[in-house]
């Protein structure tokens, strides 16, 4: 694991019954080579939350890092098992940055009361922009221009 740094940040929320009352949020990032520096911060910054940033290789790694966190952002990686998840103290949510879940244990998650999220048109823009650049370059025969120039 590496780019673990604390994350708690207590956050005043108001006060209840004459008390002021904070709030603390634990938020693991984890892959985080796939999430853009400094969205999830900015994301985060308006729940007065700071990401913990870790990039984890195994089970025993995630739960170093997030056992205690309330909150998962994943980048893919590691696969949330049931045991996984079952160590999972404190998590409500674990939010996949990507299109699909098909590698967290949802029934798991289920049974733990987290809720889990996905982004399933995180990259449609991207994808069109990229099938209709080679479409282009297929009508343009931009692969046999550059043969020929080459040789």
């Amino acid at each position: 694991m590496t780019g673990a740094s604390a994350s708690v940040k207590k956050t005043t929320i108001g006060l209840i019954g004459g008390k002021e009352q904070t709030l603390s949020l634990k938020v693991v990032v984890l892959g985080s080579n796939t999430i853009a520096p400094g969205l999830a911060e900015e994301i985060l910054g308006a729940i007065a939350a700071v990401p913990l940033r870790a990039d984890c290789q195994t089970e025993a790694e995630v739960l170093a890092a997030a056992a205690d966190a309330d909150a998962i952002i994943r980048g893919g990686g590691v696969p949330f098992t049931r045991a996984l998840i079952q160590g999972l103290q404190k998590c409500q949510i674990i939010s996949c940055f990507g299109v699909a879940t098909y590698d967290v244990d949802l029934a798991a998650a289920t049974d733990r009361g987290i809720c889990v999220t996905h982004m399933p048109d995180l990259t449609t823009e991207e994808v069109t922009d990229h099938i209709m650049a080679l479409i282009l370059a297929w009508a343009r025969q931009v692969l046999r221009g550059h043969q020929v120039v080459k040789a």
